[in-house]
């Protein structure tokens, strides 16, 4: 009966439960202490674009001046950090306009002020998005220069993302 305890006992530490675990003769016997909790690591983008830092795990919303001259840093509120990972997790395999990415955002449910903020604390070179966009545009079909454009303003980039989008895709 030990060896059934001993494995009970180690899959118990193995999972992170903790608590009391029963002999066979009905009597509790203490179980392993509990296993602290991981946290999930904060997902960077893979491959940011050379002139676009990537963010940090917590980002900061700059406030009133400190004793230094410098920005005090005001915490940023939990929805807008999960907002945040939300953002880079969808930046890691999709490319997206600005308003693209906070309307999705906002479908899952986050507020438009978290939402904006979180995508605004990555610092994403958009041109590089459109041009991303443009190019798995056309890795599905073909396009006319002024239909590309038009779908590129229609995904939310500006007149001038969709410009440099097509011309870095080759139209």
């Amino acid at each position: 009966m030990s060896k059934v305890r001993f494995a009970l006992a180690s899959l118990a530490a193995t999972v992170g439960i903790a608590g009391v675990i029963a002999c066979g003769d009905g009597s509790p016997k203490p179980g392993p202490s509990p296993v602290p909790a991981t946290t999930r690591p904060t997902v960077k983008p893979s491959s940011p674009a050379p002139t676009t830092p990537a963010s940090s795990a917590s980002p900061t919303t700059p406030s009133q001046p400190d004793t230094n001259g410098l920005p005090a840093q005001k915490p940023v509120s939990a929805e807008q950090s999960n907002a945040t990972r939300s953002a880079q997790d969808y930046l890691e395999t999709q490319s997206f306009s600005r308003k693209g990415l906070i309307s999705q955002l906002k479908y899952e449910g986050y507020s438009v002020k978290a939402a904006t903020a979180a995508v605004d604390s990555l610092h994403v070179d958009w041109n590089e998005q459109a041009a991303k966009t443009a190019a798995n545009y056309l890795d599905m079909q073909a396009f006319s220069k002024s239909g590309l454009t038009s779908q590129l303003k229609y995904e939310g980039f500006t007149s001038e993302q969709a410009a440099y989008g097509v011309k870095k895709a080759g139209l």
